[in-house]
Parts: structure tokens; C-alpha cells; sequence
């Protein structure tokens, strides 16, 4: 948004799904979001979002990478603050994307108990930020893999953001909340599978130029899904000891 300002646009208008509404408020650079398509009136041009980079002549090393580039209401904040951990390394995790897209069978978790070797490590409070029924699994395993579940509580975009700014950490597959991370500034880790990653990862490296300074990429190989938590449990166990 930003860019298109700086390019004259006198007046954007972003169309979004409610659940978005929240968060997009707090973009720069956007003067109206609407989030019913019948209240939009006439505008000079139009552009499909995922279209920008090309009419910006957008490549790797233009990326714009400016961090953060979305906030958080005052309201939703504190709504919140009440609700999380007041100690340890908060830590928040979300293993299922959504079911309908066409790799989620390789991108998401079979199951939250698949987490488990984390729970290994002291000193970190786990809090599901796992929308959907998919949170029911993280009731089946509190007794082993103990997490306070706030994703039945998640109404939007805006209160997933509210939660992820006050933690320490995400950890979490390829969906929707890395991006929320990534637009904050917060610390995430993403597990990407070994088939079908999203081009906006990359096919190598453990560093993404959208989001260059808070966000690590865990690289599915051999081993599956255990070798890469297995990996992202010893880096949270370095992190406890200082050593990361």
C-alpha cells in the first residue's frame, strides 16, 4: 500500500473478508476497506493483490520487507493480556491449515500429539492458537502436552493478532498465522513439508525476504515430520539455554 502511495494512488480502497477487517485497519496506506463488496463505488483501476509485485516490477531483492507493517487495536490488546501466561517462554502453535486447500495433506500435522517431543523442553508455556475443530485434538493429549487453547475464542484476524503480539514465539505449519507473525515482527518459526511448498518460501534457505528478521524456515527432508520437530525441539531447548 505504501508503494502504490508512493506512486500517486490518491485514494485505495482494499476489499477483504470481515474476519480480515481487524487487522487490515491498522495497514498504512489504506484510506477505505470494505468488507461487502455492494458498498464498493466506482473506482479509476483496480488490482487482484497477489497481482501488485508484477505491475511493481517486484523481484527477491525488492521485496519490501519493512517490519512491522500491521498492529494491534489498544482494545484487543488488553482484552487479551488477561487471558495469557504470566511466565515462562510463551509459545504459541498451530499445526492444521485449512483442509480445503489443495496441499494441505503434506503442509499440515496428522495430529497436535505429533508435537509432542517439545513438551521435553522446561520452561515453556504452549498456547494453541489452532482455529477449527482441529482443536479438539489438543484437549485429547493436555494431560501429556499441556497448552492453554484460545483458538475456539479467536473470532478474527484481529484477535489472532492481539495474542501473537504478546507472545514470545510461533511455531507453526504453513498457514495464515505465519503471515500475521511475519506482518507483526514476531519470532516464528515455520515447518514447511518436503512437497509442494509455497512460492513464496522458496524452494532452499532458512531465511524469507518478506519477513527477513523474525522469521526462521524448518525444511522438511528425510526423517518426515519427526526429524524436523525433533529439530525445532533442540532449537528450543538452545533457546532456553541462551545458546540461540
Amino acid at each position: 500500500m505504501p508503494l502504490l502511495k508512493a506512486r500517486g494512488a490518491a485514494k485505495i480502497s482494499v476489499i477483504c473478508k470481515p474476519v480480515l477487517g481487524a487487522l487490515l485497519r491498522t495497514v498504512e496506506g489504506i484510506d477505505a476497506l470494505i468488507t461487502d463488496p455492494q458498498a464498493l463505488h466506482a473506482h479509476d483501476y483496480w488490482a487482484s493483490l497477489m497481482s501488485l509485485p508484477l505491475h511493481m516490477g517486484t523481484t527477491v531483492e525488492s521485496i519490501p520487507s519493512r517490519i512491522p507493517y500491521a498492529g494491534v487495536f489498544t482494545n484487543r490488546l488488553e482484552m487479551w493480556q488477561a487471558r495469557l501466561p504470566g511466565d515462562g517462554l510463551r509459545v504459541g502453535l498451530v499445526w492444521k491449515g485449512n483442509p480445503e486447500h489443495e496441499n494441505d495433506a503434506q503442509r499440515s500435522l496428522s495430529h497436535f500429539s505429533d508435537l509432542a517431543p517439545l513438551w521435553s523442553v522446561r520452561g515453556i508455556r504452549f498456547i494453541s492458537l489452532q482455529v477449527g475443530d482441529a482443536e479438539t485434538q489438543a484437549d485429547e493429549c493436555k494431560v501429556l502436552q499441556p497448552a492453554l487453547c484460545l483458538g475456539r475464542e479467536i473470532r478474527d484476524f484481529g484477535d489472532a493478532a492481539a495474542i501473537v503480539a504478546q507472545i514470545n514465539l510461533v511455531i507453526c505449519v504453513d498457514t495464515a498465522i505465519a503471515h500475521v507473525a511475519g506482518a507483526l515482527g514476531v519470532a516464528c518459526w515455520l515447518m514447511l513439508p518436503q512437497t509442494g511448498v509455497d512460492w513464496r518460501w522458496h524452494r532452499t534457505g532458512t531465511v524469507s525476504p518478506w519477513y527477513p528478521n523474525d522469521m526462521y524456515l524448518f525444511r522438511q527432508r528425510q526423517g518426515g515430520w519427526p526429524a524436523l520437530i525433533d529439530e525445532v525441539k533442540d532449537a528450543l531447548a538452545d533457546i532456553m539455554r541462551g545458546t540461540r
